[in-house]
């Protein structure tokens, strides 16, 4: 964004303005008669997207009045504010030591931000001149006064500084030339596998921010010395991989599963594949309360050793659902007491049913919720948890239970 459209965007009638239509249609304003031109519009209807978006994405940033939003995109493929306090949190603790840390890839330098609560220095890297330009702004407001801003690539920035960090941190682009996303680590933007040795002459750790979808296993493999990897959610939907790679680690990393909330206790789990492939499972029926991991957990793999740390029974090895007769309110998912158990038949589900609404899941089973629905006349919402799935015995079963 160029130093003008930055001061007409933080001109107080542009500001006005923006506040006043915050919840109007994008096409209603493009297409209203107004003082501003076509170009200035599409700049405020930019912003008023923008700052749609990061209401919940970075309800501290909105709090500064003068913060300049990037384009959707960019915004969409930064770190939320809960998730980047967490990772800043982390790396800390982690860091060998905490003076320096440099982001190769700032983007909008959400990360970068919240990293310079916790280190001495952070230098912010990003190539793109637009977000360079808002970061600084931004950072003003904000007094980042600890971090110093390069306009650079991250192979440019690194071919030419000769100091090195305490801790290197990567969130490669996951998009090609076209926009499309990839999900390999070798087609991200830079290239994290052939970038490796000059990280390692510039640092001793490394902290990359990866896709969701990643193979996790594989990208240890890939890129060894990994010492921990983090499946990061937010109420329950993945966001992100972190992977701490140390030079002089050698043996297996633990992963360690995290389902942050702003409102309720962190759900946090840690294994190793060893431990996962020497857990023993037991299977039953269902007893008095049924368990569901979280989408962290799901995504590490991590099937066996949840149920034996929390001594609960698998329904199926393909269900990934839990029973037990003690309450274990500590598991890392939601919890619900189990008030039925039922064939799939419309007939005895309705029966134990105090109304014809409720949650539908679905695990291991042959109907979608949608032909489920369509077969018992059941509507959405309610307080009631129905479970359609199977257990060990193969039998296709409903389980009607409430949360805990």
């Amino acid at each position: 964004m160029s130093d003008i459209a930055l001061d007409f965007l933080l001109s107080p009638e542009v500001q006005q303005f923006i506040a006043k239509n915050l919840y109007e249609s994008p096409a209603k304003l493009m297409l209203s008669s107004s003082s501003f031109s076509k170009e200035e519009m599409t700049l405020i209807v930019g912003q008023i997207q923008a700052r749609r978006k990061a209401q919940s994405k970075l309800p501290e940033w909105l709090s500064y009045p003068q913060i300049i939003l990037p384009a959707v995109l960019s915004l969409e493929q930064s770190s939320s504010e809960i998730t980047a306090q967490y990772k800043a949190n982390y790396i800390a603790q982690q860091a060998i030591k905490k003076a320096s840390l440099v982001d190769l890839t700032g983007g909008f330098g959400v990360d970068s931000y919240y990293f310079s609560k916790e280190f001495a220095t952070v230098s912010y890297v990003e190539q793109n001149e637009v977000l360079v330009n808002q970061v600084k702004h931004n950072f003003g407001q904000l007094e980042a006064k600890n971090v110093i801003i390069y306009n650079q690539a991250a192979e440019y920035f690194l071919q030419h500084q000769e100091q090195t960090w305490d801790v290197i941190y990567l969130d490669p682009a996951r998009r090609d030339t076209q926009k499309n996303k990839v999900f390999r680590l070798e087609d991200c933007t830079p290239d994290v596998l052939t970038l490796l040795p000059t990280l390692w002459s510039k640092t001793k750790q490394v902290f990359l921010k990866l896709a969701p979808m990643l193979d996790i296993d594989l990208a240890i493999r890939q890129l060894g010395n990994v010492a921990e990897v983090l499946v990061v959610a937010v109420n329950n939907e993945c966001k992100e991989l972190l992977f701490l790679l140390d030079q002089t680690k050698t043996t297996s990393p633990i992963i360690k599963t995290v389902n942050l909330y702003q409102s309720k206790p962190i759900q946090e789990f840690d294994f190793s594949r060893e431990e996962e492939a020497q857990a023993k499972v037991r299977f039953s029926e269902p007893l008095n309360y049924l368990y569901e991991p979280n989408v962290a957990v799901l995504k590490a793999g991590v099937f066996k050793t949840i149920a034996q740390r929390f001594e609960v029974a698998k329904l199926h090895q393909h269900s990934h659902l839990y029973t037990s007769d003690a309450l274990q309110d500590h598991f890392p998912g939601r919890i619900f007491k189990i008030k039925a158990i039922c064939k799939y038949a419309k007939k005895d589900i309705r029966k134990v049913m105090s109304e014809p609404k409720a949650n539908i899941t679905t695990r291991n089973f042959p109907d979608s919720v949608a032909t489920i629905r369509k077969k018992l006349g059941i509507k959405e919402g309610g307080d009631q948890y129905l479970f359609f799935t199977q257990t060990l015995a193969h039998k296709t079963l409903a389980i009607v239970t409430e949360k805990v």
